[in-house]
């Protein structure tokens, strides 16, 4: 599966020490300039927009930024020297990068807001100023009353029977499948002598010549006559390919360890391909030989066959009835060796199943 990078967008981050919800591209909380701690989780705000600040995509591309080893400070990924006590950055600690932070969301879900501490104007889905970090202010409206609750036993009883009638329910079910299963393995042995015999057997005769089939266009052979073709779903593919479509799943914002995000998408590649109809020399099913008997004697239909001809799948069945004290009953086999035992007359012992059918025989000792 294919990685669509559709852009860049800026994570947030939540000052341990007041609470304040930073941009992802500050080092120091804006509300009390803590710096920013080297185990903190980026999340995303309700709404992101892509980046459009140049500057700000090089640095999301650069990668995850390194904490300084002594002093703890953040610093960019492509710095060397900490930017607050010039330790060498060899020894520091670069944040993890990767994390699926979450979908990524661009509609609006609501009015922009004036930040009442620096009068900067704000997104909706900020729950913090992006400017001093100030927090958004929020009419919280009366709290609707909520009636008592009922101490009536109805209720109670209510509450018995529903649980009571689906455990009944699940009950019937159980008992009613033991029931079924009984009555349907349930069987009988019954006595019956061989009344009647009658045997089938036919032969497919196949001919060579032109056969019209259907192929996808490369599976078709060079010497087959292409006719009408048409444009068919054929495969997906993990990578663009001429004749794809491409299908793409929801945005998702990456974590890249800096306060970016990038926003991917998961993407397939459909394959269209033409599917053809195509005249070619094969062998087809052409003609059904058929002979039958009532004894126990079956033979193979024959027939003249010209030079393009050839036998093809053969199918035998074999049916005898007995006559018992419970009725006639009929047995079928596509065994010739088992059908050959049933001399007219003989006794077998028979397995009548639920159906009222033989699901077994064998010679009555």
């Amino acid at each position: 599966m294919a990685k669509k990078v559709i852009g860049y967008t800026e994570l947030r981050w939540i000052c341990v020490h007041c609470q304040t919800n930073n941009p992802g591209n500050e080092e120091s909380c804006v509300g009390c300039g803590a710096p920013q701690p080297e185990d903190v989780v980026f999340i995303q705000p309700e709404q992101q927009t892509l980046l459009t600040d140049q500057e700000k995509i090089e640095k999301a591309k650069a990668g995850a930024d390194v904490h300084c080893g002594f002093c703890g400070t953040r610093n960019s990924s492509n710095s060397k020297t900490c930017s607050k006590c010039g330790s060498d950055l060899i020894s520091g600690k670069r944040r993890a990068e990767g994390a699926i932070v979450g979908a990524f969301i661009a509609e609006a879900v609501g009015p922009n807001w004036i930040c009442e501490n620096c009068q900067a104007e704000n997104i909706a889905a900020h729950s913090h100023c992006v400017s001093c970090g100030a927090p958004k202010r929020v009419e919280i409206p009366d709290p609707i009353p909520t009636p008592p609750l009922s101490a009536s036993p109805v209720g109670t009883q209510r509450n018995w029977r529903s649980c009571l009638i689906p455990g009944l329910i699940l009950l019937g079910v159980v008992l009613l499948a033991i029931i079924l299963i009984s009555i349907f393995s349930k069987t009988q042995d019954v006595s019956g002598y061989v009344s009647g015999l009658e045997w089938k057997r036919s032969i497919q005769v196949e001919s060579f010549g032109p056969v019209t089939k259907s192929d996808w266009r490369d599976e078709i052979s060079s010497g087959a006559e292409i006719g009408r073709c048409e444009m068919r779903f054929y495969q997906t593919r993990s990578e663009p390919v001429p004749q794809s479509t491409e299908v793409c799943g929801t945005p998702y914002n990456r974590d890249l360890g800096n306060g970016m995000a990038e926003v991917v998408q998961d993407c397939t590649y459909q394959v269209y391909a033409d599917y053809c109809q195509y005249t070619i020399d094969d062998w087809q099913v052409s003609d059904t030989l058929e002979l039958s008997g009532a004894n126990l004697n079956p033979e193979w239909p024959n027939s003249q066959l010209s030079n393009n001809q050839r036998m093809g799948d053969k199918t035998e069945i074999y049916v005898v009835q007995f006559d018992t004290s419970d009725g006639t009953y009929q047995y079928t086999t596509s065994d010739v060796n088992q059908y050959l035992q049933f001399s007219p007359g003989s006794e077998w012992l028979l397995t009548i199943n639920a159906f009222n059918n033989i699901s077994a025989v064998e010679p009555a000792q």
